[in-house]
């Protein structure tokens, strides 16, 4: 359970645009921090292969520009003994490109054009597919810590081009950096050329090892030209990078209409950009004896980094995401549910502490759990001592998380539990004062105000028996049109399980929140409440409810405040003038259930 998030911001990009945006984490919060975007997806990252620094890590998020030209992300941490981390993904997830050669020679043709260098289709493509062997077994090393092969080309006189298009292509060149890099083995053979290419928008290069004449062989660049004009070498440009075996690193930037050349790391060139190309594609070149080697050849579609975050080793302090800058803190209790971090769901239980501190302090001391997690009793608890509190969250290893007077959430042994299984209902929102037992609740409401709602999409006629938990999407379905028959479903099937509802369930209209894409306001009882539809599973719908910066399942919404907002409704019908109603406190199977009296 996470207690505080922050927002934090990425200025000048160009909106709409899909970005692989660069955050460095220091260690120290590398365990406490969880991203998502602002809808409480988990969003998709991926350490850097290459840079290395003594106390931080640089990952890659991906996010997409707003319509105001900024990337947004949401920063859950307070998580009592840590969360991990953030989710890590796969980078083919993140980057504009990553290829690291899995899946055997056929994996890789399939995703990979094989071509001569005068175009033509090969019947044999001379490549192969070969694990990393450590030096001491006689292979060549690894250059990264990944997951991954080797990319083995053989090409002959003729000539091999290997050309990968990118499934989401550059369409401007102004404010974006692309940056391309790629591992390459050099294995010393004389009469070879090996090269890296990359075309799109923003321009047209290859850099590698080039061979003139079978007796001039050095590691040069050139711009402007596509890849089956390489082999000419007319315009190919020395560079004072000697050729030694073993593993380099090439890369390729294009910014502000310069391109930058680095070999192993080091600046080489930085030139006017040449060249433009509207498909965007990266392509391995390979041509004469030897072997071409290869590994790890990725692409970035980041912001503008020059004389920032792209200058090399950051300066990282703990508690600081650079370049991303903060804009907000709230506090509370999140939860991550799979798909989404939500706001917290109420376990709807109940517990009592022991009433004596010297009791609370032994608990700690004789939990093994605690011992390992390093967890003893606060002086905050102390206060706590002999009271009722609410269990926020239940752990699989016996702790409990209940909220300190501090407002921290600790966790706390089952043993210190005098009733750890004393099952109450959920609390009722802090604006309604309740009181159990044979009673009456004090229910404050805004006036009804009858909004122009729009008439909510007749369903279509549903036997009881053939409704299923299961909404699908459907093709050709506007917004308004599948919301209304999501919410029709979901009714039905609340209905069916005898759940009480309020009777005014009707779609109001679209949110006009910016931020709220896909959003709809509907009234709920003596509420307007913000639903979506999220499609997971192949196109399997899910219903959700907004709450606050997150959502909730609409199911278990209506469960916990459908029968609470029916009675407030029934207050307002039939105009009870002292503005309370009046309820009976049930024990049904060791649980209170709250009826109208």
């Amino acid at each position: 359970m996470w207690t505080q998030r922050d927002c934090v911001q990425f200025d000048g990009l160009e909106s709409g645009l899909t970005y692989t945006i660069p955050m460095f984490l220091h260690h120290n919060d590398a365990d406490e921090f969880f991203f998502t975007d602002l809808e409480g997806r988990p969003l998709p990252c991926c350490r850097d292969l290459v840079y290395e620094a003594l106390d931080h890590s640089l990952l890659w998020l991906c996010c997409t520009a707003s319509d105001l030209g900024f990337a947004a992300v949401h920063v859950y941490c307070g998580m009592s003994g840590g969360c991990g981390g953030p989710r890590l993904f796969r980078p083919k997830d993140v980057l504009a490109f990553a290829e690291y050669f899995q899946g055997g020679k056929s994996g890789v043709l399939s995703r990979w054009q094989a071509r001569t260098s005068q175009g033509e289709i090969l019947e044999r493509v001379p490549i192969s597919i070969e694990p990393f062997l450590d030096i001491q077994e006689g292979g060549i090393g690894s250059p990264f810590n990944h997951d991954g092969e080797a990319l083995w080309v053989e090409p002959g006189q003729e000539g091999l081009t290997l050309r990968h298009p990118v499934t989401l292509p550059l369409r401007v060149s102004h404010h974006v950096r692309v940056h391309l890099r790629a591992f390459f083995y050099d294995d010393g053979s004389s009469g070879a050329s090996h090269l890296l290419s990359s075309s799109s928008v923003v321009g047209v290069a290859a850099v590698g090892l080039f061979s003139r004449n079978g007796d001039e062989e050095f590691y040069g660049y050139m711009q402007g030209q596509l890849c089956s004009d390489f082999a000419s070498g007319s315009t190919w440009k020395h560079t004072s990078v000697l050729r030694t075996t073993g593993w380099h690193t090439f890369e390729m930037i294009w910014e502000e209409q310069f391109l930058h050349i680095l070999i192993d790391n080091e600046p080489i060139a930085r030139e006017a950009s040449l060249g433009h190309c509207a498909e965007e594609s990266v392509s391995i070149f390979s041509a004469g004896d030897g072997y071409g080697i290869w590994s790890g050849v990725e692409l970035f579609h980041t912001p503008i980094g020059h004389c920032t975050w792209g200058r090399g080793v950051q300066e990282v302090k703990c508690g600081s995401l650079p370049p991303w800058e903060w804009q907000s803190t709230c506090k509370g209790f999140w939860q991550d549910s799979g798909s989404f971090v939500i706001e917290r769901v109420s376990t709807g239980r109940f517990c009592k502490l022991v009433s004596r501190w010297e009791e609370m302090v032994h608990a700690f001391q004789a939990s093994s759990i605690c011992t390992t997690l390093g967890l003893t009793a606060h002086p905050a608890m102390q206060s706590m001592l002999g009271l009722m509190h609410e269990i926020i969250e239940e752990r699989p290893d016996g702790l409990c998380g209940l909220l300190c007077p501090d407002g921290c959430m600790r966790l706390f042994p089952p043993a210190v539990l005098s009733i750890p299984e004393l099952d109450l209902p959920q609390a009722a929102p802090s604006s309604d004062a309740v009181t159990l037992s044979n009673t009456s609740v004090a229910v404050t409401s805004e006036p009804e105000v009858e909004p122009t709602d729009l008439p909510l999409a007749s369903a279509p006629e549903v036997e009881e028996q053939s409704l299923a938990l299961e909404c699908w999407s459907f093709a050709h379905e506007t917004d308004i049109e599948q919301i209304e028959r999501v919410m029709s479903h979901f009714i039905g099937l609340l209905k069916r399980d005898g759940v009480s509802l309020p009777q005014n369930i009707r779609l109001v209209g679209p949110c006009k929140e910016a931020s709220h894409q896909h959003c709809f306001v509907y009234r709920f009882g003596t509420r307007r409440l913000h639903f979506a539809t999220r499609s997971i599973d192949n196109g399997r719908l899910v219903l959700v409810v907004r709450c606050g910066g997150g959502f909730m399942d609409f199911l278990s919404f209506a469960r916990r405040h459908g029968g609470l907002e029916h009675l407030r409704m029934q207050r307002q019908i039939e105009g009870n003038a002292s503005g309370r109603v009046h309820l009976h406190s049930v024990l049904t199977e060791r649980r209170i259930d709250i009826r109208k009296g």
